[in-house]
């Protein structure tokens, strides 16, 4: 949970490899907002692209809101995985997830990455993809994998 970048190209290169070959799988979570997870500072370039990378199904977290308006902000968990990717495509992704971007305002800032916060986001993301019939209330890290990735066959 929460987890900041761990690794670069070569990591990520070693880490889909294990994935492809069915030895290894890694649900990240986290919350939106959490600038934790966007550490360090990513505009460092290298030969490949962004300096790191972040590995496995990453699912982020959306705010508990206390009002919401439905053609505002996100309700469902947003699933990302990040595969081989170009020099430009590495740099945009770098680019988008810049720590500075993903800061919480300053009253929220010590609350954000707090394990009561990632609890309270899990349970609401639940209860929302269950009330809503939304096809992740469903779906095992297998289909995740599966569906995302396009990886089969973990079982």
């Amino acid at each position: 949970f929460g987890c900041p970048y761990v690794g670069g190209h070569a990591f990520g290169a070693v880490f889909r490899h294990q994935e492809r070959a069915k030895k290894l799988q890694l649900a990240r979570i986290h919350n939106a907002r959490d600038w934790v997870t966007h550490l360090p500072f990513n505009m460092t370039m290298s030969s490949r692209g962004s300096k790191f990378q972040h590995v496995g199904i990453g699912v982020e977290l959306p705010r508990v809101k206390r009002f919401v308006v439905p053609c505002i902000g996100r309700r469902y968990p947003r699933v990302t995985y990040v595969d081989d990717e170009s020099y430009l495509a590495s740099y945009w992704r770098a680019m988008r997830n810049n720590c500075f971007f993903h800061m919480p305002v300053p009253w929220k800032f010590k609350f954000v990455h707090k394990l009561f916060e990632h609890h309270k986001r899990v349970l609401n993301a639940r209860k929302v993809c269950t009330e809503r019939k939304h096809p992740l209330s469903n779906m095992t890290l297998d289909d995740m994998y599966e569906k995302f990735a396009g990886v089969t066959n973990y079982s």
